[in-house]
């Protein structure tokens, strides 16, 4: 029942979210390749994946950290250093020193493989498609500019 509430809410949010401006990097030039074929994100899709990270995550630049930090800026800030939060002592010393796109996505498909002892408890991402998706998005709305830059 529990997880039919959530997916009920997360959809709810989704319809009822005012319109995010999806304006950013060009797809063509966003392609990834985690493991075989590029894949080219859809931001409409790596929208509706972030639902799962909003409830810990903000993206605007000056929002507050919730459970975790701030994404604005993850892709051209070193990891762990996000003004205000308090990164476990496992990700500052095992995040990489900039995250790539290849590297964000091999976090996020188990943050735990990357980074052991992060306090992120996040189980990951499996579908690789999910994460190029996300990472599109993420990057359309934390300032990072083209993808794989």
């Amino acid at each position: 029942m529990r997880t039919i509430v959530r997916i009920g809410l997360a959809v709810a949010a989704l319809a009822t979210a005012p319109a995010v401006a999806l304006a950013g990097p060009d797809t063509a030039a966003c392609k990834m390749t985690p493991s075989g074929p590029a894949l080219a994100p859809d931001l409409t899709a790596g929208q509706r994946v972030f639902l799962r990270c909003r409830s810990c995550h903000t993206l605007g630049q000056g929002e507050k950290n919730l459970v975790g930090p701030n994404l604005h800026g993850v892709f051209t800030e070193k990891p762990g250093a996000a003004a205000g939060f308090a990164f476990s002592p496992a990700f500052k010393k095992g995040a990489p020193a900039r995250w790539t796109d290849q590297g964000l996505s091999a976090f996020l498909e188990k943050p735990t493989k990357v980074v052991p002892g992060t306090k992120m408890i996040f189980v990951g991402l499996p579908k690789p498609q999910d994460r190029a998706d996300l990472i599109g998005y993420l990057r359309s709305q934390t300032g990072a500019g083209p993808c794989g830059k």
